[in-house]
């Protein structure tokens, strides 16, 4: 079984961003996920996505949400764009203007690749890929089990042979040196150890990304 939702979609890569493009690995990540999920949305013909989401969470808009909801990042120093839950808000109230995305700190690894099958929906983490912290898009897998999957109890781990991952600033295993991080294969023991909860395969931060129509937040 191999599971890849953004084959047909188009990979975005931060490097040619208008705003910070080696820091938006969050709006560019966003973007990916939303493309491989099957997510539309508008923004302005004139700018990439990913900038126009960037635009977004750099708002007044944006800042007096944090302050009023997450004081504790202002004072650290952070950008809206830095902060998990405001970047889940900018997507479903502002670019979307649907509730498509929730973030989690407590998904599992079982939990993300039943997502991606039952929900066909892309999933970002964030972890140690690169020195400052960075976030990718998982968005498929390979896997030699051959039994239903109803629940995600059912997806068998030690089966899977690789994970496939989209990420916006390049290829992982060549240091980066290589510009092109679409369709990167991860064993799961790796991605485990790179994506926050370090080396925790059930708890995981992670944004789940659901196709129009399938998610509510209550």
């Amino acid at each position: 079984m191999i599971i890849n939702l953004s084959q047909e979609s188009p990979y975005h890569t931060q490097r040619d961003n208008k705003f910070y493009p080696h820091g938006t690995c969050n709006t560019t990540a966003s973007i990916n996920a939303l493309l491989a999920s099957g997510i539309s949305f508008d923004y302005p013909a004139n700018v990439q996505p990913e900038d126009y989401l960037t635009l977004i969470l750099e708002s007044e808009e944006a800042w007096e949400k944090m302050k009023k909801e997450y004081p504790q990042f202002i004072t650290k120093g952070y950008h809206p764009r830095h902060v998990h839950k405001i970047i889940e808000w900018a997507i479903n109230e502002k670019l979307v203007k649907r509730q498509v995305v929730r973030f989690t700190t407590r998904a599992t690894m079982k939990d993300i690749l039943f997502h991606i099958v039952h929900n066909r929906g892309a999933v970002n983490v964030n972890g140690r890929f690169t020195e400052f912290g960075h976030i990718v898009t998982i968005v498929g897998f390979k896997s030699s089990q051959n039994n239903s999957i109803t629940k995600p109890q059912d997806i068998q781990l030690n089966k899977i042979e690789y994970v496939i991952v989209d990420d916006p600033y390049g290829n992982y295993f060549s240091g980066y040196k290589d510009f092109n991080g679409n369709d990167l294969k991860f064993p799961i023991d790796k991605l485990n150890y790179l994506i926050k909860e370090y080396n925790n395969l059930n708890s995981k931060w992670a944004h789940f990304f659901y196709p129009e129509g399938k998610y509510e937040i209550n």
